[in-house]
């Protein structure tokens, strides 16, 4: 009976000591290797592009008004309501007539006449062809002369402005277009004739006025626009380039990683133009390496990945 009782302690000892053993084995856990795409280095050309900003204004506008005092009458236009050149907008009643207006019931009626004879009703009509911009006075309402009765503009030529530093002029002036894309407003690029450089420069700014000539036959255009007109200041021909997804940025420091086998190392290069998909690189890669193009921010140095 005891020689059954000891047996059976020394198997329940090395059960128990058998399952510590099992509890105290680390479990291998393999961590899946990060897939990343590569790519090689191209040659290509490179341009330096410049971007400026310009806003579109009117040419030719105008301010209808009076010559004389009075009250004007027979004024209907609205702000975007279209006139022609010598179109008749309306009429001032002159100061002088509307006081004898007042008193017609007290003239007998075969001296009305002669009231007609006096200060006659002034028409006005407009200076330009256009569209109204802008309504300064209504009908009933007295005005003096000179006084604006509303402002016109003729929108189917129009001016882009913009300021031009300084150091790109020489290079504007060997162009006779600009490209030009409108900001906040769905329309396809459009190449602009220059029609002039300012004379004067903008002592604080370092900058000259540029003027564009905008076409706006369909009235779709109008001042106030913005737009930005982009233009290559200088072109770097024959130059190792990368995609601009596989550099990595610290602090003004770029780097790539280089495929070696399957673990990245990690480049320190020096880099040139940005364009809006590639990058010209200067140094500290060679054309034949393989570079990572995508997940750069993920790996470190001599981490092992895998190519997609």
């Amino acid at each position: 009976m005891l020689r059954h009782f000891i047996i059976s302690v020394v198997v329940i000892s090395f059960l128990l000591f058998a399952c510590k053993q099992k509890e105290d084995t680390p479990i291998e856990r393999k961590i899946p290797l990060i897939k990343v795409k590569t790519e090689l280095p191209q040659k290509e050309n490179m341009a330096d592009t410049i971007k400026i900003y310009g806003e579109i204004k009117i040419r030719n506008e105008a301010h209808a008004a009076s010559q004389f005092e009075g009250r004007l009458a027979d004024f209907t236009k609205l702000p975007g309501d279209k006139v022609t050149k010598g179109e008749r907008i309306g009429t001032v009643i002159p100061a002088e007539r509307e006081a004898l207006l007042q008193v017609t019931d007290d003239i007998e009626d075969s001296l009305k006449y002669l009231l007609d004879n006096q200060t006659q009703p002034i028409p006005l009509f407009s200076p330009i062809d256009g569209i109204v911009l802008s309504i300064d006075n209504h009908t009933g309402d007295l005005i003096q002369k000179g006084e604006t009765i509303m402002h016109l503009g003729n929108l189917s030529i129009l001016d882009v402005y913009a300021d031009l530093p300084l150091k790109y002029l020489n290079h504007i002036r060997k162009m006779k277009f600009m490209n030009l894309k409108l900001i906040n407003y769905n329309h396809s690029s459009m190449s602009l004739p220059i029609k002039s450089i300012s004379g004067t420069v903008d002592a604080k700014k370092q900058t000259i006025k540029i003027r564009l000539e905008l076409l706006n036959k369909n009235n779709e255009f109008r001042p106030g626009m913005f737009a930005i007109i982009p233009f290559p200041a200088e072109i770097h021909n024959n130059v190792l380039t990368v995609s601009r997804n596989s550099i990595v940025e610290e602090e003004g420091v770029f780097s790539l990683f280089i495929l070696n086998k399957n673990k990245v190392e990690k480049q320190k290069v020096t880099v040139g133009i940005f364009s809006d998909d590639r990058v010209e690189i200067i140094s500290g890669l060679n054309k034949g390496d393989l570079i990572v193009s995508d997940q750069v921010y993920s790996l470190t140095d001599g981490m092992e990945v895998s190519k997609k």
